[in-house]
């Protein structure tokens, strides 16, 4: 995801992900960073060659994060960050 200054995104815990898996690099209990999309969401991949879907993400959001005008990366609010921390704690929470 891009990110323009100031822009508020969404933390989601993945709770459930398709196999195969559409995303190569997330599994369950990973994080995704987009546009807040409510409470709880899923994410549908389609296989833009056939139209045929190839997968989908589930997810809880866990907080939000305000993208730094200078390096253009979100930095957490607090209460994001420290769920962040607990879960860098005990990452098979």
């Amino acid at each position: 995801m891009k990110y323009k200054a100031n822009q508020r995104v969404a933390y989601y815990r993945v709770t459930g992900i398709s196999d195969p898996s559409p995303a190569k690099d997330l599994a369950i209990g990973g994080i995704l960073v987009d546009r807040n999309r409510g409470e709880e969401t899923d994410w549908q991949f389609m296989n833009m060659e056939s139209g045929t879907e190839s997968g989908w993400i589930a997810g809880v959001r866990i907080g939000f994060a305000k993208v730094d005008p200078e390096t253009l990366k979100p930095v957490p609010e607090p209460s994001l960050q420290t769920i962040l921390d607990a879960l860098k704690a005990a990452p098979n929470a």
